[in-house]
């Protein structure tokens, strides 16, 4: 019988060299696949909340979510009196939580996306969404929702001076909208698909703010969405379409994008 001849070590030496490099060069393309259909699962949500957004806007007279009114937060059951009912953070009273728990906050879109309680959450975001709890500790939706959809774009030109903490939202229409395809809806909370993760509106220590060109997903009052560059934008803080411009390009009759 004939006897097999064994590995020797060098021979072996140079199978595992070989995997080693094999993995070396698959492992980013997996790492940028998989970063890649995040995004895309992540689109396919704000293409989701804007259509619920817009369903919430036709039936409401043309207007976005938001004004003033009273609402249940957790841990007290009577009702509080808000100047302002709609959030840009993540808590439940930014309409893009979904928000199904009349205790945490007021109800805005969940009707509109059956309910679901998975489309408030971005892929890339390391912590999932929650359905219960109010405040940003409870991280109920990873979308914000801007400011310039509820308040008017005078108080959007100067905020400083015209939006405080008792300063009434008053929802603007739709039809408002000068530039609908650069004027976002909807923008993710923080850079889930870059390498730095950080607060959209912020710039990481040490970047100078011209060089802050993290990537984002986007989407915009034309029903669009895309994935853009966070250096592109006029003003970082998508609360604030156009401040210091002129009230008649700040607000909803303003542009985030070129």
């Amino acid at each position: 019988m004939k006897q097999r001849r064994a590995f020797t070590l060098v021979e072996l030496l140079v199978v595992i060299g070989i995997i080693a490099v094999l993995i070396g060069i698959l492992l980013p393309s997996l790492s940028k696949a998989q970063r890649q259909a995040r995004m895309t699962a992540c689109l396919s949500n704000q293409k989701q909340l804007i259509t619920a957004l817009f369903m919430y806007v036709q039936d409401n007279k043309g207007a976005f979510p938001g004004g003033p009114g009273f609402a249940k937060v957790a841990g007290n059951n009577t009702p509080i009196y808000y100047p302002g009912l709609a959030s840009w953070d993540a808590v439940a009273r930014n309409p893009y939580s979904c928000n199904q728990d009349i205790n945490s906050g007021p109800i805005f879109l969940a009707k509109y996306v059956g309910n679901s309680k998975k489309i408030p959450g971005c892929p890339g975001a390391i912590e999932d969404v929650k359905d219960i709890g109010s405040d940003r500790t409870a991280n109920r939706s990873n979308y914000w929702y801007p400011w310039s959809l509820v308040y008017t774009p005078e108080q959007i030109f100067s905020p400083s001076t015209m939006i405080g903490p008792l300063t009434v939202q008053t929802p603007q229409k739709i039809t408002s909208i000068r530039h609908t395809s650069q004027k976002a809806v909807i923008i993710d909370y923080k850079t889930y698909h870059d390498k730095i993760v950080l607060q959209t509106d912020l710039t990481p220590v040490g970047t100078p703010e011209s060089l802050n060109k993290r990537v984002v997903n986007v989407g915009f009052a034309d029903g669009h969405v895309a994935y853009r560059n966070v250096a592109e934008m006029f003003d970082r803080d998508i609360n604030y379409t156009g401040r210091g411009t002129d009230p008649d390009t700040a607000g909803v009759r303003g542009r985030d994008f070129p």
